[in-house]
């Protein structure tokens, strides 16, 4: 394991406990539509942690599949807090339903709620890659490796040290994000300060996505 990768894993704890260090013990509204929000994040959380151990365990295709799953928590969880019916939410939290508008129109509409930087635009770009990943698409399989031996054909993961770099920062990066806006819509605006403040020390950005 590389100087950079175990900064990087380190990077993913260390936000993760951060994330947590403010949600222990904070009495959180209990209405229909902070408990929705509040599970897309506990769902959130619960992927990043994954996605770490995954790529520890040098299991880095299954941590690049999740990652998707991981972002499309955040901006579900932030456009159905922020621009979904009371009846959209009934709907997502008791039904199942899913009357989301497609990805782009998602991000879009969740920075322009947002009205910040950094903003969510770079998972936009980066959809179409994150769903080969997940569907086992081109990326996925281009990133394999076949090689001889004997006549057998042996198949082996090949991620670069970057592009798995590149993941724990996405997956920790648009944790925070997502409980900076949490904090702030839910009335907690001195522990959305915190994250801010945390993240501006790591230089928190979405730029590897």
């Amino acid at each position: 394991m590389t100087f950079q990768l175990t900064d990087a894993l380190r990077y993913s704890e260390e936000a993760h406990e951060h994330i947590w260090s403010q949600i222990h013990g904070t009495k959180f509204p209990g209405d229909d539509r902070s408990f929705l929000a509040l599970t897309y994040v506990s769902v959130a959380l619960e992927h990043q942690t994954s996605i770490r151990k995954l790529i520890e365990m040098d299991l880095r295709g299954s941590a690049a599949a999740l990652l998707r799953s991981q972002v499309e928590a955040v901006v579900r969880g932030l456009w159905a807090y922020s621009l979904a019916t009371a009846d959209e939410v009934h709907a997502i939290g008791q039904k199942g339903g899913e009357p989301f508008p497609s990805f782009r129109n998602m991000v879009i509409a969740v920075d322009r709620e947002l009205g910040r930087i950094p903003t969510f635009a770079p998972l936009a770009t980066s959809w179409k890659i994150l769903n080969s990943y997940t569907h086992s698409g081109m990326e996925q399989l281009a990133s394999r490796v076949q090689t001889r031996i004997d006549g057998d054909i042996i198949l082996s993961p090949n991620y670069s040290i970057q592009s798995v770099e590149g993941m724990l920062h996405v997956s920790g990066a648009i944790s925070l994000l997502f409980l900076m806006a949490i904090f702030q819509w839910l009335g907690f605006p001195e522990k959305a300060e915190t994250l801010i403040v945390w993240s501006e020390e790591h230089k928190v950005s979405l730029c590897d996505a």
